[in-house]
């Protein structure tokens, strides 16, 4: 297991290890045969949620489902989930952004090890060497990062 680093990693580590004593100690209130769960997350951007329980996550998953379906009506009319929309929305824009600067970085890394390859062989003379990173560069997929275009950009 790769050691903690970032601020967000500490930050939850410690959140699920405090958790895990709560989570302790409502089990031991509770009676034989009862089960819980405790959920705790972050307000704002980068929202994040953990839970502890001492139950089966597909049980908890289950009853998460029957719960909301159950109260809903009763306790949702009064929420305006527009916000909400928006933000799920914005989201899914910025994980799919995501997925095409990853696969832009990995045409990349593919396209400089061939370079790499290509370069190593001593061999080559210097137009040969002037060929393949001219070969390189011209690689629609290398243009398009550098000159910071992208495959979908939307219009916002």
């Amino acid at each position: 297991m790769e050691p903690k680093t970032t601020p967000l990693e500490l930050e939850d580590a410690e959140v699920r290890a405090r958790m895990q004593i709560l989570g302790a100690h409502i089990n031991s209130q509770l009676p034989v045969g009862w089960f819980f769960v405790l959920l705790a997350g972050s307000h704002g951007k980068g929202r994040r949620l953990n839970y502890v329980a001492n139950a089966e996550r597909g049980d908890v998953v289950r009853l998460m489902y029957e719960f909301i379906e159950r109260t809903k009506e009763q306790f949702g009319e009064h929420v305006d989930e527009t916000k909400a929309a928006a933000e799920d929305e914005q989201l899914a824009r910025a994980q799919q952004r995501i997925a095409e600067l990853e696969g832009d970085m990995g045409a990349i890394r593919d396209t400089f090890f061939q370079l790499i390859d290509r370069l190593t062989d001593p061999k080559l003379t210097d137009s040969e060497i002037a060929a393949a990173v001219k070969e390189v560069f011209g690689d629609p997929r290398i243009k398009q990062v550098r000159d910071g275009q992208t495959r979908t950009r939307s219009s916002d």
